[in-house]
Protein backbone atom coordinates (compact mmCIF):
# COMPACT_ATOMS: atom_id res chain seq x y z
CA UNK A 1 0.00 0.00 0.00
CA UNK A 2 1.42 3.37 -1.02
CA UNK A 3 2.07 5.83 1.76
CA UNK A 4 -0.19 8.86 1.51
CA UNK A 5 1.42 12.30 1.56
CA UNK A 6 0.50 14.42 4.55
CA UNK A 7 0.38 17.69 2.62
CA UNK A 8 -1.86 18.22 -0.41
CA UNK A 9 -0.25 19.46 -3.61
CA UNK A 10 -1.27 22.79 -5.10
CA UNK A 11 -3.03 20.94 -7.90
CA UNK A 12 -5.07 18.90 -5.40
CA UNK A 13 -6.09 22.08 -3.59
CA UNK A 14 -7.03 23.81 -6.86
CA UNK A 15 -9.14 20.81 -7.90
CA UNK A 16 -10.89 20.81 -4.50
CA UNK A 17 -11.63 24.55 -4.72
CA UNK A 18 -12.92 24.15 -8.27
CA UNK A 19 -15.27 21.35 -7.17
CA UNK A 20 -16.72 23.67 -4.52
CA UNK A 21 -17.09 26.47 -7.10
CA UNK A 22 -18.99 24.29 -9.53
CA UNK A 23 -21.13 22.44 -6.99
CA UNK A 24 -24.79 23.35 -6.99
CA UNK A 25 -24.89 22.39 -3.30
CA UNK A 26 -22.29 24.98 -2.19
CA UNK A 27 -23.43 28.23 -0.61
CA UNK A 28 -22.74 31.42 -2.54
CA UNK A 29 -20.55 32.82 0.26
CA UNK A 30 -18.41 29.66 0.14
CA UNK A 31 -18.09 29.95 -3.64
CA UNK A 32 -17.01 33.57 -3.33
CA UNK A 33 -14.36 32.75 -0.72
CA UNK A 34 -13.04 29.84 -2.80
CA UNK A 35 -12.99 32.13 -5.86
CA UNK A 36 -10.87 34.62 -3.95
CA UNK A 37 -8.45 31.92 -2.77
CA UNK A 38 -8.18 30.38 -6.23
CA UNK A 39 -7.51 33.73 -7.91
CA UNK A 40 -4.77 34.50 -5.37
CA UNK A 41 -3.23 31.04 -5.79
CA UNK A 42 -3.14 31.57 -9.57
CA UNK A 43 -1.27 34.85 -9.08
CA UNK A 44 -4.20 37.19 -9.61
CA UNK A 45 -5.44 39.90 -7.32
CA UNK A 46 -8.75 41.34 -6.27
CA UNK A 47 -9.20 45.07 -5.86
CA UNK A 48 -11.91 46.33 -3.58
CA UNK A 49 -12.66 50.00 -4.06
CA UNK A 50 -14.49 51.60 -1.17
CA UNK A 51 -15.47 54.76 -3.01
CA UNK A 52 -17.09 54.06 -6.33
CA UNK A 53 -19.60 55.99 -8.38
CA UNK A 54 -20.77 52.74 -9.92
CA UNK A 55 -23.54 50.72 -8.38
CA UNK A 56 -21.92 48.02 -6.18
CA UNK A 57 -22.34 44.43 -7.31
CA UNK A 58 -24.53 42.11 -5.32
CA UNK A 59 -23.21 38.67 -4.43
CA UNK A 60 -24.77 36.98 -7.44
CA UNK A 61 -23.23 39.48 -9.87
CA UNK A 62 -19.86 39.15 -8.17
CA UNK A 63 -20.00 35.35 -8.39
CA UNK A 64 -20.85 35.49 -12.11
CA UNK A 65 -17.95 37.89 -12.76
CA UNK A 66 -15.49 35.62 -10.94
CA UNK A 67 -16.73 32.55 -12.80
CA UNK A 68 -16.23 34.34 -16.15
CA UNK A 69 -12.61 35.08 -15.24
CA UNK A 70 -12.01 31.47 -14.16
CA UNK A 71 -13.65 30.10 -17.30
CA UNK A 72 -11.50 32.35 -19.50
CA UNK A 73 -8.39 31.04 -17.72
CA UNK A 74 -9.37 27.42 -18.19
CA UNK A 75 -10.03 27.97 -21.91
CA UNK A 76 -6.51 29.35 -22.43
CA UNK A 77 -4.96 26.25 -20.79
CA UNK A 78 -6.58 23.87 -23.31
Amino acid sequence: MAKRRKIASLEEIAVFWTEILRSEDSDLKDKLKVSELLIKALGGSIEIKEESKEKPMNLEECYRAVMEVIDMGSESEE
